[in-house]
């Protein structure tokens, strides 16, 4: 019970209870008054109708002495009336029945009035000649005490009525209040610190009002700290200082996790853009010209790295950018580099400072690299001989020179993965996510894979951005939702799927997920999902719609690759994830003082701050995982504790 509904309740037992015993007390007496009034009554009566009797009762007149009787018992005022002589003997008597009229009988039975008999002597001079006994009726008596209780009844009820609903709206306004603080205070346990409690008129309740809005203001400014902080450490650790993109560390770092993860992101293309006329701009427009044009480019390369999926745009140098696409054609990445080199010729300041060169060599990454420096070689290769055929040129090796091998074109992409979708072929691989102490598994990860013509199974880093380009990452969710809602697993251990950025971003996908997973809603709830990062940042609005669905269901949900876009910790701490997933890009090369371990460290607290289970992926070796242990870090995710399986299937 709710402590409004506490203090009205004892408010009306308190008024009820006062009511009542003024009710009573009012009854009580005006019964005694009453019953007194009887008795003056009968002895009035006894008094007068002794003086009356007198010349009968003299002469022994039993005639005059009978009507006198009679007639003063017609009158209806007297229960009983007798005329006795000196000797007791009865000389007349009159007796009534005691019939209340207008009363109920239960009132009758539950308020008794006495009937007082008086009596009074008849007197010869100075000798008795009999005596007269009258005992008055109640029934007016009744009939006046059933009126005025009534009447009180009734006007105690409406003037309780009109008490009560003014306690009641005087107890809403004064604890409204309460139920604004219950607000902020799940707010907060939801980590939503911007709700503030308006300020009541009572002390008591303002000054806890004030406490709950400086905690929440407090903690608010604690995790905007945390979040600022994590943003400056991401930008020292990864970030070029002037045009914002990532630095040469962090692509070389994305590069050697793609070629360590088996049949992920097997094909990329690495755009190296070089402007050798940068010195010259610097030298007749000045610096800040030069660093204008920057600016520029490095604009063009974060539209291409938000148009593609894992994409990765970075300044390497002083005037050399990079550009990392992940599973591409060699006919794809050369009109992606003719594109750019178009639009850089374009670009121009205030002051008329233009590019007056620029050269791409792309370098592809297939299965016969296995380093990253080959691949930038091979980058540096091609942007020689970009270089010898004029001012703005590209270049990239012939398929033929390189190893063909399952370098798809997209028309056999789309084949590859409309047939798994049309045949129902998709199969579900899971990696287990571990306590970092127990080593028990917490969730398994699941993994879509697919076959191509020769049966070789294509895993989803690899085939997911192509699925992207060619608009069908929606239907492999969708597919792989159902095949994971059917599939019966062994265990009770929740299962988590990862949703592509395509999904998050499509209302009619949310509305279909919502649907159909409250068509057996108990086995949804050992699923939960998995959502990128980037969706928090480019569209909060369609993760915060499909984060409530999920809410309403009771379906847990967490990030993935956090860490690499801080400003979606901004949207992302108020959605209560249940775990928090870190890029392996921040795990990668982790020592003990380095600005990777900071930002981790600053992760992990955020994640903590949320109440949030903060997870680490990309554990390839024991000693890998020790360090990260030791960091305080709760669980694991990598081959280092638990390779990808696959699914039977069900």
């Amino acid at each position: 019970m709710s402590f409004s509904r506490v203090v009205f309740v004892l408010l009306t037992l308190l008024l009820a209870l006062l009511l009542a015993t003024s009710f009573a007390l009012n009854v009580v007496h005006s019964r005694h008054y009453l019953s007194r009034q009887l008795a003056v009554h009968a002895q009035d009566s006894a008094t007068a109708m002794g003086l009356s009797l007198t010349p009968a009762l003299q002469r022994g007149d039993r005639v005059a002495i009978d009507s006198l009787v009679k007639a003063v018992g017609d009158g209806g005022y007297f229960r009983r009336i007798r005329v006795l002589d000196t000797q007791g003997g009865v000389l007349a008597e009159r007796v009534s029945n005691l019939d209340v009229a207008d009363v109920p009988s239960w009132f009758v039975r539950w308020l008794p009035l006495e009937t007082p008999t008086r009596s009074a002597l008849v007197m010869d001079g100075w000798r008795e000649t009999g005596r007269v006994e009258i005992s008055s009726h109640p029934g007016y008596a009744y009939q006046q005490l059933w009126s005025d209780a009534r009447d009180l009844l009734i006007w105690f009820s409406v003037v309780g009525g009109i008490a009560l609903a003014i306690l009641l709206l005087l107890a809403r306004s004064a604890l409204k209040p309460l139920a604004a603080m219950e607000r902020q205070a799940l707010a907060i346990g939801d980590g939503h610190f911007s709700l503030r409690v308006p300020l009541p008129w009572a002390r008591e309740l303002r000054q806890v009002s004030e406490a709950m809005n400086k905690m929440t203001r407090k903690v608010d400014e604690m995790l905007q700290g945390k979040v600022r902080a994590i943003e400056k450490l991401e930008a020292a650790s990864h970030r070029d200082a002037l045009t914002g993109l990532y630095n040469r560390d962090f692509l070389d770092q994305q590069i050697t996790i793609w070629l360590r993860e088996s049949n992920a992101c097997a094909h990329a293309a690495l755009l190296l853009i070089r402007l050798p006329g940068l010195a010259d701009i610097n030298t007749q427009w000045g610096y800040i010209e030069g660093d204008a044009l920057l600016k520029q480019i490095a604009a063009l390369l974060r539209a291409q790295e938000r148009q593609l999926q894992s994409t990765v745009a970075a300044r390497t140098g002083g005037a050399e950018f990079m550009l990392l696409v992940s599973e591409i054609t060699h006919e794809d990445a050369l009109q992606i580099a003719n594109t750019l080199l178009s639009q850089i010729r374009a670009c121009t300041t205030p002051l008329g400072a233009c590019v007056g060169s620029a050269h791409i060599g792309i370098g592809f990454l297939d299965p016969n690299i296995s380093a990253s420096s080959q691949l930038f070689a091979q980058a540096d290769m091609a942007l020689r001989v970009a270089e010898s055929h004029g001012r703005f040129w590209a270049f990239i090796f012939p398929p033929e020179d390189l190893s063909p091998d399952m370098i798809f074109g997209a028309s056999r992409w789309r084949r590859i993965i409309e047939h798994a979708l049309a045949q129902r072929t998709l199969l579900l691989f899971e990696q287990p996510v571990v306590d970092a102490r127990s080593g028990l598994p917490l969730h398994y990860e699941l993994e879509a894979r697919i076959r191509d013509e020769e049966g070789r199974l294509i895993g989803a880093g690899a085939f997911m951005p192509m699925a992207h380009r060619l608009g069908l990452a929606i239907a492999i969710d969708r597919a792989v939702v159902e095949l994971a809602l059917t599939q019966s697993f062994p265990d009770a251990v929740p299962r988590v799927m990862n949703l592509s950025l395509d999904s998050v971003k499509d209302m009619a996908f949310t509305t279909w997920l919502q649907q159909r997973l409250r068509v057996n809603v108990l086995d949804a709830r050992r699923i939960l999902f998995e959502l990128p990062e980037r969706a928090a940042a480019e569209a909060p609005e369609c993760v915060s719609r499909l984060t409530s669905c999920l809410d309403a269901m009771e379906i847990h949900f967490g990030f993935d690759h956090v860490g690499i876009l801080p400003e979606a910790l901004t949207q992302i701490r108020h959605m209560r994830p249940m775990f928090l997933k870190c890029d392996q890009v921040l795990v990668a090369g982790t020592d003990a003082t380095g600005l990777k371990r900071s930002l981790l460290e600053m992760l992990l607290n955020l994640a903590q701050a949320l109440d949030s289970q903060f997870i680490v992926s990309g554990i390839e070796t024991e000693q890998h995982a020790m360090q990260i242990r030791a960091m305080g870090v709760g669980a694991l995710q990598g081959r280092a504790v638990g390779a990808p399986a696959a699914v039977p299937i069900a």
